[in-house]
């Protein structure tokens, strides 16, 4: 039997959920999903099998499985030594949402499955999993941009679709516009999706702009965004910092004393 088993919806991010599992020699018999996975062990290893083939899942690889995809898997049966398993399960609905931001088409998704080695991508992969899983308090925003990275670096080791080329900046009349909106929005949430609707972009399109014409990306650029103004509050005195944090747009106030400390080397009190 399996040992520990831990799932986690993103709330953030209807569609995704977060997998955790420590195994030892238990199998799974052949079987699919109506999502997508992607899998990665942290610990031990797991062997694979599809479409005839098999393959080992390690540290340092990669697995994903498109919907409907039959595959098995199986942990250390002679030892039963235990091997940890992480996996990031994306709807039909988002992933091909994504998708179609990324890509830039509308044509049916085919996804291949695959096992790839990449030693890099799997750290990025294991630490977005541990941060989506380990930060509830994380933004929509947040979530998206990593979700959108995590889609797009997939999509390019797979060679399953080729991303969108992006060049552009955003233009001054777009960047205007949104300064206006997140001036007048901040205490309220701010999605990637309201940000790249303002411009007329796809998500993946409005991330790639942005970064290009920042150097930085939207979440990081709001969150400044949001302890800059903070600071002209607090320095006028007149709030206290709960309703300064509440009007810079942090519904948790130990999340703003984490946050501007972090960006000011002091407490908000002592600003």
């Amino acid at each position: 039997m399996p040992g520990r088993v831990q799932y986690h919806q993103v709330t953030q991010t209807p569609g995704l959920v977060l997998g955790e599992a420590d195994l030892g020699g238990f199998c799974f018999k052949r079987h699919f999903h109506l999502d997508f996975h992607v899998g990665l062990v942290t610990r031990g290893m797991e062997k694979i099998g599809y479409r005839g083939t098999s393959a080992c899942l390690e540290r340092g690889s990669v697995s994903f499985m498109p919907a409907h995809e039959i595959h098995d898997g199986a942990g250390d049966t002679a030892s039963g030594a235990i091997h940890t398993l992480k996996t990031f399960r994306i709807s039909a609905e988002l992933m091909t949402a994504m998708v179609r931001d990324i890509s830039g088409d509308d044509q049916p998704l085919h996804l291949r499955p695959a096992l790839i080695r990449a030693p890099q991508w799997w750290q990025q992969l294991a630490l977005v999993h541990q941060s989506l899983a380990g930060n509830s308090s994380m933004s929509a925003l947040a979530t998206d941009e990593q979700l959108l990275h995590l889609v797009k670096s997939l999509l390019e080791h797979s060679q399953s679709v080729k991303p969108e080329a992006i060049d552009e900046k955003l233009g001054h009349r777009q960047w205007a516009t949104l300064l206006d909106f997140c001036h007048a929005h901040l205490a309220q949430k701010i999605s990637l999706e309201d940000l790249a609707g303002l411009c007329g972009l796809s998500r993946f399109q409005f991330l790639r702009r942005f970064s290009k014409t920042t150097g930085i990306t939207p979440y990081a650029w709001l969150l400044r965004l949001r302890l800059e103004s903070a600071c002209r509050l607090l320095a006028s005195g007149r709030q206290s910092i709960a309703q300064v944090a509440a009007e810079v747009g942090f519904y948790d106030q130990s999340h703003f004393n984490r946050a501007f400390k972090l960006a000011y080397k002091v407490a908000p009190s002592d600003y």
